[in-house]
């Protein structure tokens, strides 16, 4: 299947819409790029896609209407409801809908859009465990399977009991790293730090500590369960459908104390902690790459080729 995927007009590629595009043309179905500067016709598009580029940072760039079928997965409905409200509407254009956000499901449904849950995903060519080579050769091209890792992989010798990547953004947020450095100094925290540096920073700490906005079930979730790191997050929208099993593949906490005691708990006991990062690496790898968010996607086109794949203007 011939593919085009919309993108904002940046030069930077990266993030879920770089790794949806590779992930397709990795898959053998041609995706490439095209600005919302470039509207269509595009020549030989047999479906359209478009990934939560942040458009709505972007006002005074004009609105596409893509060519069906298409397809858009929102990521951002979360942060406010100017952005919620900005997703909605711009979804109105799309042949489907999906959204990262659980609660947004609903909500968007209510207002008549053919919309499902597909939550965040990993890029485990990116978010790997530590390896002894991070040649982009040696990476780009391998698939979702613990074995095809083995060869590059080393054991870890943890320099931090804990870490946090993110954005230091939400009062619930700060009140948690505060804590957990007082109690926990020995710890890496830092914001503006992405993709293979954060993955080292994951990979160098025995356990990494996660807090949503709220409650959703956020990106961090799954680039740290695919670095084979030991996961400590709050309890998350869709938690136990994506398959996240607190003390199988995962930690979970229902308030900062608890999370405090399964930090202790965790740094106490280093079989489990390896035990359960290790199982959470095969559970992203089985079930929450981007080769699995695109296998979806493509299974929508081919229902939605089939039935012409209109939208329902609202």
């Amino acid at each position: 299947m011939r593919l085009v995927e919309v993108a904002g007009p940046s030069h930077r590629e990266d993030g879920a819409p770089l790794y949806i595009k590779n992930a397709f043309n990795t898959m053998g179905h041609p995706c490439v790029r095209k600005t919302v500067l470039e509207p269509p016709p595009w020549d030989g598009v047999e479906g359209c896609v478009e990934v939560d580029w942040a458009a709505d940072a972007f006002p005074d760039l004009p609105e596409l209407i893509p060519p069906a079928p298409s397809i858009i997965w929102n990521s951002d409905t979360h942060w406010s409801s100017k952005s919620y409200l900005y997703r909605l509407n711009h979804s109105k254009r799309f042949s489907h809908v999906y959204c990262a956000q659980r609660d947004a499901v609903e909500n968007f449904a209510a207002q008549g859009l053919p919309v499902e849950w597909m939550p965040h995903a990993a890029e485990h060519t990116v978010y790997t465990p530590r390896l002894k080579d991070y040649a982009t050769h040696l990476r780009a091209n391998l698939p979702p399977d613990p074995d095809a890792f083995r060869h590059n992989m080393v054991v870890r010798h943890p320099a931090y009991d804990w870490c946090f990547v993110g954005f230091m953004n939400t009062d619930n947020r700060i009140k948690a790293l505060e804590a957990l450095c007082d109690g926990f100094p020995n710890a890496f925290v830092l914001s503006g730090m992405f993709f293979e540096e954060t993955a080292k920073v994951f990979t160098d700490s025995r356990v990494v500590f996660n807090i949503s906005v709220c409650g959703d079930l956020n990106m961090r979730s799954f680039e740290t369960l695919a670095t084979r790191s030991c996961l400590l997050t709050d309890r998350q929208q869709g938690m136990a459908e994506a398959g996240f099993v607190h003390k199988e593949n995962c930690l979970i906490y229902d308030s900062l104390e608890e999370g405090m005691d399964l930090l202790d708990w965790a740094l106490a006991n280093q079989g489990e902690r390896e035990r359960i990062a290790d199982a959470g690496w095969r559970m992203v790898l089985a079930k929450h790459t981007y080769q699995h968010r695109c296998q979806t996607m493509l299974d929508r086109f081919t229902v939605l080729r089939d039935t012409k794949g209109e939208v329902a203007r609202l």
